[in-house]
């Protein structure tokens, strides 16, 4: 997963998807940042009117 985002890093799925497992595995500080990429990623492409 991790590989996955750095190779598509405004990828807002991958950034969601990281930050889901890594919350799994109880990184919580880089499972908000991941998610937190994810937001800025969907504002900016307006994926959030749908």
């Amino acid at each position: 997963m991790q590989k996955s985002v750095e190779l598509s890093p405004k990828d807002t799925e991958g950034n969601c998807n990281l930050g889901a497992t890594q919350n799994d595995l109880g990184e919580l500080v880089e499972a908000e940042v991941s998610f937190m990429k994810a937001l800025e990623e969907a504002l900016q492409t307006d994926i959030l009117r749908y």
